[in-house]
Order: structure tokens, then sequence, then C-alpha cells
């Protein structure tokens, strides 16, 4: 009897399983056919050279050791250089790989709360909600956010272990716990509140924090606050590390810019933000502007986050859970509730990834205590769960098709925001791409009236008009630009400047700016480089060799100089020397499809020679 009890409990969690991964698959099913999008995609893939030659020795040295984009996430820049070894720049494989990740953290929730509370129907509620919800879609559908997908593994497989080390102490399952939680700080700083999530665990489901009377019970506190000091210690260094990379990438806004009354009614407002997003997930945008808020959405936001906080310390003893959930919830949001401003950004549908987990504990374990009251309701609160997983099922299928591509992005945003400036440049970035500079035009236009002092949009506006040939229209907005984003700094102009005719193919122009810049940073090997490029183009080979030898002397770990001294010297006829600059940069970029090619071009041009001779 035992045995068949056990097999029907096996097969019940394959089924709930299957369940959870098809339904996950298909809601996210059309992700696959979603090419990469201009809102950050270029800087950690698709334009990243760090990146574009998959795994070496060197760019696993980069990816432990630089702060690009403000930030140290080691593992997520391997998690992109395993995907650009596997798939290239396919955007599919990028996105499968996403999708893939989701899938693994929802078993891993379903696993660990059934583990920790053996309540099958109320972890799978969660699970499905946590698969099905629609805030999720911006974390699996952008190839930018694997950060999030990451952290998130590694923050629920060292929730597992710490459930095994509670259960059966001992040095290694500890040391497992702190070894989950150090991966996962490499994947994205948001794990810092880890350690507090655990004492939420040993509150519930696990009931760690109970004695015979309040001295014994002060005793347990102190003992498990002291069992997560190494844990704390972690939490203090990475949000050291992280801080120092913010403020260095210039990602942390000053109080100049906006003040700290502002940031903390924000952070009122953003918390009740979330929790109706949670309820009611309509109006998703990839980027949502700082607003103005009237004083009776404040006092709304500050009502509805008293009462729910009153009631969870009032129900803490007879529905735990509850109060488990909203700290949870209130908890992990903290690095990203924008007290400390990081970016311009006041709240964003990835920041809800984890901590919504505490909400959807609320719902199902509120949910199972009610129908246990109220029995004859049971059957309605069932058809409920199942009516809100498919409802979320069909808004996040939809919300998914707005990540298409960086049109169907932007054009989104701006449909279900107001004073949108970042989708509208953004949007006008990809319509310039595409050649549709008038239609560019008018988005940054609408972006200037919200931001008029935006150092990007006027530089972007500069470019539009450059293009259009509106050579002195142009140059005002060249100059806003200049006095803000460069601070001065003219060289870092000319060289931005540059590198944009270059890649507009006015190589005359480019090469007068470049030289201009190289008057006041001539240790810039990027700068030679470009400037090389741009030479050759025009066929001025022999300038041309001389500024990527320059490149080279100022930095030789960089493959761009060799590669592109190596196809002068090919059209130059000097096959073997060609050859020898294209295997140097090979040697620094040993996955480049690139350079494998044009190597491979080389040797089929010798060998023509070889039999013409």
């Amino acid at each position: 009897m035992r045995i068949q009890i056990i097999k029907d409990r096996q097969r019940l969690h394959l089924c709930i399983i299957a369940i959870l991964v098809i339904s996950t698959l298909s809601v996210y099913h059309s992700v696959r056919d979603n090419g990469f999008v201009s809102y950050d995609d270029y800087k950690y893939v698709t334009e990243n050279r760090d990146v574009a030659g998959g795994i070496s020795a060197k760019s696993v040295r980069w990816a432990f050791t630089t702060t690009y984009f403000s930030n140290w996430h080691p593992l997520t820049w391997l998690s992109h250089l395993l995907d650009v070894q596997l798939y290239g720049m396919h955007p599919r494989g990028h996105h499968v790989t996403s999708v893939i990740i989701h899938v693994i953290n929802v078993l891993l929730l379903y696993l660990f709360l059934y583990r920790a509370t053996t309540m099958v129907w109320q972890s799978a509620l969660v699970a499905a909600l946590f698969a099905l919800h629609p805030l999720a879609v911006e974390s699996v559908a952008w190839v930018s956010e694997r950060k999030n997908l990451l952290v998130t593994s590694f923050w629920l497989a060292a929730m597992l272990s710490y459930l095994a080390y509670v259960r059966r102490p001992n040095l290694w399952r500890y040391v497992a716990v702190m070894a989950a939680f150090a991966l996962g700080i490499m994947s994205k700083p948001m794990i810092v509140t880890f350690p507090f999530t655990l004492l939420l665990l040993d509150y519930w489901p696990l009931g760690r924090l109970k004695g015979d009377d309040s001295k014994s019970a002060r005793a347990v506190y102190v003992r498990l606050v002291i069992e997560k000091l190494p844990f704390f210690l972690l939490t203090i260094a990475s949000s050291v590390i992280t801080v120092l990379a913010q403020k260095e990438g210039g990602a942390v806004v000053s109080l100049n810019s906006l003040s700290l009354t502002s940031r903390l009614l924000n952070v009122l407002t953003s918390y009740a933000g979330y929790i109706r997003k949670t309820v009611w997930p309509t109006d998703l945008a990839a980027f949502y502007p700082y607003l103005s808020h009237p004083v009776w959405e404040l006092i709304a936001s500050v009502l509805v986050l008293l009462t729910l906080t009153v009631f969870a310390l009032w129900r803490w003893r007879s529905s735990p859970y509850i109060l488990m959930g909203w700290c949870w919830f209130l908890g992990t949001l903290v690095p990203v509730i924008q007290v400390v401003q990081v970016g311009v950004a006041p709240m964003a549908d990835r920041y809800m990834y984890v901590p919504i987990i505490g909400l959807f504990i609320i719902v199902a374990w509120g949910g199972a205590e009610m129908a246990r009251k109220w029995r004859s309701l049971r059957s309605f609160f069932i058809a409920a769960a199942v009516m809100v997983s498919i409802t979320f099922a069909m808004y996040t299928w939809r919300q998914a098709g707005s990540w298409r591509d960086s049109f169907t992005l932007y054009e989104h945003a701006i449909n279900v925001t107001r004073y949108n400036y970042v989708a509208h440049n953004n949007y006008g970035q990809a319509l310039m791409k595409a050649g549709l500079l008038d239609e560019a035009i008018t988005h940054f236009k609408e972006g200037l009236k919200v931001m008029p002092l935006s150092e990007e949009i006027n530089y972007n506006m500069w470019l539009a008009l450059s293009r259009q040939g509106k050579l002195q229209e142009a140059n005002s907005y060249l100059m806003k630009s200049a006095s803000m984003w460069f601070a001065g700094d003219k060289a870092s102009l000319y060289k931005q400047v540059a590198i944009d005719l270059l890649n507009q193919k006015n190589y005359e122009e480019a090469i007068s700016y470049f030289l201009l810049s190289a008057r006041d940073n001539n240790k810039d090997a990027e700068l030679f480089n470009e400037l090389g490029v741009a030479l050759s183009a025009l066929k001025k080979y022999d300038q041309a060799l001389v500024s990527l030898s320059r490149s080279i002397s100022l930095d030789g770990t960089r493959w761009q100089p060799y590669y592109h001294k190596g196809l002068i010297l090919k059209e130059l006829g000097r096959y073997d020397e060609a050859e020898a600059e294209l295997t140097k940069a090979l040697a620094l970029s040993p996955g480049s499809q690139q350079i494998k090619t044009a190597l491979d071009n080389l040797h089929n041009v010798k060998d023509s020679k070889g039999w013409q001779r």
C-alpha cells in the first residue's frame, strides 16, 4: 500500500512537472523567432568585441576582471560567450537558452516549495504563476537580461541546498549553500538580500524561530543570525564592488539630479505599482519614465502598503506565510527600489522576477486556507486559479511578441506609457539605422520635448540631420551634446563623430574627425584602428598600415588591427605577411568566424596564384 502511494505521488509530480514545462514553452514559443533589440543587446552581445569571439582564455579572463556596463557579473558574461560559441550571432539560440533557464527556474521553485512544505498544489500554483506571469517576459525575452535568469537559478539552488543543510547539518552542505550564493553574486548583485531571505525561510516554512520562552527564543534568533554571518560578509563585499562599478560607469545618479525626497516618494509609488502590475499586468513596457505623482496616488500607496503590513503582522502566528511572503516581496526589491538611484528607470518589470514569488506564496497558501474554511467554495478557488493562470499565459504570449524587434518594442512602449523619452530616442535610433531619417527625427523631437537637455537625444538629432545634409541646423544640436555629454572633452566627441561617419561610409569626413581627435588623444588604440579602417576604405593602404601598426603598439591584445592589416596586405599581394597578421588575430580571438573566413579566402587566393604560375 505504501509503495503504491509513493508511486502515485511520483506520477503526480511528473504530471505537474510536464504541465509546467509544456505551458511555459508554449507561451514563450514565439520568442525563438525574435531578434536582438537595440536596448543594450548591442552592448552585451552583438557589438561587444570581447564577446564576439566566443570562449577563449582571453575572453574568460576579461569576463572575470571587467566592470564594463557598470557591473561585475562574470558568469553572465560567460553565459553570453558560450552562446556566441554555440550559435554565433544568430539570435534564436540566445533566446532558446533564456527560455530553458526560465523553465529550470520554474522547476527549481516547485521543487523547493514542495520539499519545504510537502504541499503539492500550493507549490504547483506558485510555480505556474511564476512561469506564466507577464512581468517575467522582460527577463526571458530580452537577451541582455540573462543575468536575471542566472541569478535566480543560483538563488533557488542555494535555497534547496539550505533546506538540505537544515535537515541534516554538516560542513559540506553549508559550503554548498555558500558556493551557490557566490555563483549568484557572480551572475547579478541583486542576490545580496539572500541572507535575509534565509532568515525568512527560518521563520516559514522551516519553523526554526521557535523557543520555549522569550529568553530561549532570543537565543535561537541570535544563533540563526550568527549562522548567516559569512553570507552577510559576502553581501557587504558584493555591495561595495557593485557601488564602485556603478559609480565608475556613471550609473549612480547624484542627489543633485534627483532629490532624496523624490526618491523616497518613488519608493512608495513603485511598491504600490508593482502590486498593481502583479494583479493587473497591463501596459507593461521596457522602460517607465519618471513621472510626478498626484497627492492622492501617494496617499493611496501609503494606505495600501500600511494596510497589507498591518494585516501580515496581525496574522504572523496563525498564517505565517503571509508575513513571510510580504517581507520577501518588500525585502528582495530593496536593491532595485532606487533609494540609491542607479540609471534613469524608476521601476522595471525585470525587477519583479524574484520578488513576485513572495506575493504568489501569499495567494497560493491563502487560497488553500480559505478553501479549507469554506469547503463549498473549493471548486470556485480551483477554477479561479486555472482561469487566472490561463489569462496570465495569454497576456504573456502577447507581451513576448512586443519584443520581436526594436521597432515593435519601442512602438509598444510609446503606446502604453506617457512622456517616454527613452522609448522615443531608442525608436528614433532604430529608424535612423534603417535609413528612415524623417521618422527618426520626429521621435527625437518628441524625446526632446520631455528632456530638452538630453545629451544623447541632442547627439542623435545632430547625427540624423547631418545625414540629411542639414549641417547648419545639425551643428546646434552637436554643440548642446558636446557641452553636456562629453563635458568639454572634444577628443572623445570628435572620435564618436568619426565613428558614426565611418559607419555611414563617409570616409573622408571620418578621417578628418579621427585626426582632430588624435591631436589630443594619441594614446587611443581603438581610434587608430578605426582610422586605419577608414584609410583602407579609400585605398590609402600605406597610411592605413601605419595607423594600424600604431594601434598595435598601443595595445597588442586587440585582434582587430591585426585582422585589418591582414586584409590590406592581402590586397597588396603580400600573402605571407597577410597570413601572419591574420594568424595573430585568430590567436587573440580563436572563436571568430570572421577571421577564419578571411584566412580561408587568403589560402584560396594563394592556391589559385600558385596554380596560375
